[in-house]
């Protein structure tokens, strides 16, 4: 273990650095980097640095629009204290045409058991961010000039033609949400949501 090696990789705690926190893989597909690494030059910065404070900062998911230009990204930010108090946290940013940015929190148990994002795109302007905290997974929706929605739903999900399935734990019918409005929707069986390509896998 080198103390200069980052505390946080790709938004999981680095064991060399933090010992072995356990976080599950949720659902979705490995992101693209090169989404990342655009978001990266567009901002006008690496996609992993030190800034002057001394915080390791991290983009580990990030998605361009290219209609009118904005970006979004999920961005890591950690430091530790003299005392080994690991200060962390994982935020959304959306980013304007023109260069501002918003940046929140991610709604987390506890940031310093790391982030897996599951999903980061677009749907009708708004920004949809899937990841998976300590203990639950989330769904997040931004739209320019409004604030964060967060809804939790659960490890084991798909997206298909702007619907959102997951299973519940233990249930026999399969949730939905529709997207990017984040409304529930009825509860359907397995067999009707495999017909309708939203029968995400189990992993209980």
């Amino acid at each position: 273990m080198a103390k200069d090696d980052p505390l946080y990789q790709s938004g999981f705690p680095n064991p060399d650095r933090l010992g072995f926190i356990p976080l599950r893989h949720g659902s979705g597909q490995e992101l693209d980097t090169a989404e990342i690494d655009t978001a990266a030059r567009i901002i006008g910065t690496p996609t992993k640095y030190v800034d002057s404070a001394g915080y390791e900062q991290e983009i580990i998911a990030a998605a361009v629009e290219g209609g009118e230009g904005r970006i979004a990204y999920v961005q890591c930010r950690a430091r530790e204290a003299a005392n080994g108090f690991v200060d962390i946290n994982f935020y959304i940013h959306l980013r304007d045409s023109d260069g501002k940015d918003s940046a929140w929190p991610i709604e987390s148990y506890n940031p310093y058991f790391g982030c897996d994002v599951g999903f980061i795109g677009w749907i009708d302007r708004a920004l949809l961010v899937i990841y998976r905290e300590k203990h639950d997974t989330y769904v997040c929706r931004v739209r320019p000039g409004e604030s964060p929605i967060f809804r939790k739903i659960a490890d084991d999900w798909v997206i298909n033609d702007r619907i959102l399935g997951y299973w519940d734990w233990q249930e026999t019918s399969v949730s939905r949400l529709s997207l990017p409005a984040l409304l529930p929707l009825e509860p359907i069986s397995q067999e009707q949501a495999k017909a309708q390509s939203v029968l995400p896998s189990k992993s209980w």
